[in-house]
């Protein structure tokens, strides 16, 4: 008897032309990365109870109620494969990320698979997505790697046959879907040996570890309206203030890390302009190598004044510990803004 098994599943995402809307079976070709794991975003429903007057409940609630209805998921730590969802968390397009007030919508494909190979065990597609917390992250020895630490939508379709009479019912969710292994059988992953990392201008050789992180602030907005099919669920979801923090760890070579701490990102006629940070990934596949370039400030540029500034070190303390042949600091780094690049 065919079972349901854990390696066998495919989560596919797609870009939606108008928020919310459905996209065309074919359009799910996106995919994240090497996922190991996923938390989907199955609904979450806030019943209600209430301690009625006059009942015989005994001190327990007396009756309940459906309340809204909400859906938050992620994706851990996936190897990443190229940097096309990377417009997800911070605007702009697949094949140029850009900072964006609004972000773009998707739609995300979740399939699990019988282990005869054939389709249609469970399928779930949720819609009106965005990406609300995001981090790129690489140590020493690995790989560069993504994590979707939370994503909202505000709708969902399904296959569950024994649910047929709610209203996300939908018998067939096969049809048209690509296979999700066509899309990625040759690329190799960036090595963490691949990268650099360069700050106040400066290349730092024995960079040990970085995380970034990004915040969209999104919240899911329930209106009253009428013109909405499905009550309890989000009418929308809406960014809010953007924030940005960078950790990393850095073998030191001499006092420049202190130096800039004390200085609080002032430059040299001590305007606090802060500075820039770049990381780049190469990774060699053909003749032409293939290049993730993260730098804050966007524009790689920094002045004193609103709308100017870099980064600043939060915190760097140089500690002395005999368990470690050499001296590491750990930094915390913020970020004002952040651009992309990716080149091949």
């Amino acid at each position: 008897m065919p079972v349901i098994r854990a390696e066998q599943w495919r989560l596919l995402y797609a870009p939606e032309v108008t928020y919310g809307s459905p996209p065309a079976a074919a359009s799910y070709t996106g995919f994240f990365g090497v996922v190991q794991d996923a938390t989907l975003p199955d609904v979450q429903t806030d019943f209600q109870s209430f301690y009625g007057l006059g009942t015989n409940s005994v001190r327990n609630w007396y009756v309940a109620y459906r309340g809204k209805q909400a859906m938050s998921g992620s994706i851990s730590n996936f190897l990443m494969l190229n940097g096309s969802f990377l417009y997800l968390p911070f605007g702009g397009t697949s094949a140029a990320p850009s900072e964006a007030n609004e972000l773009s919508s998707f739609s995300l494909h979740a399939q699990y698979m019988y282990s005869d190979g054939s389709a249609g065990a469970l399928i779930r597609r949720f819609h009106g997505g965005k990406v609300n917390r995001m981090t790129i992250s690489a140590s020493e020895g690995g790989f560069l790697t993504g994590s979707i630490d939370e994503m909202l939508f505000s709708s969902y379709s399904h296959n569950a046959s024994g649910a047929s009479g709610v209203p996300h019912y939908v018998a067939d969710l096969t049809t048209g879907i690509p296979v999700a292994t066509a899309t990625y059988s040759c690329e190799q992953p960036w090595l963490f040996s691949g990268g650099t990392l360069s700050l106040w201008g400066t290349p730092f050789a024995r960079v040990r570890n970085f995380r970034i992180s990004v915040n969209n602030a999104c919240q899911p907005k329930y209106y009253i309206t009428s013109g909405y099919a499905h009550a309890q669920l989000p009418y929308e979801i809406r960014e809010g203030k953007r924030d940005y923090s960078m950790t990393c760890t850095v073998d030191i070579e001499d006092s420049s890390i202190y130096a800039e701490l004390l200085n609080q990102g002032g430059g040299a006629t001590g305007d606090m302009t802060g500075f820039v940070v770049r990381i780049a990934f190469t990774r060699t596949l053909t003749s032409t190598p293939d290049v993730i370039t993260i730098t804050s400030p966007a524009g790689g540029t920094v002045a004193c004044g609103g709308d100017a500034q870099g980064c600043f070190i939060k915190q760097a303390p140089h500690n002395i510990s005999t368990g470690e042949n050499l001296v590491s600091v750990p930094m915390t780094i913020m970020m004002r803004s952040v651009g992309i690049t990716l080149t091949s």
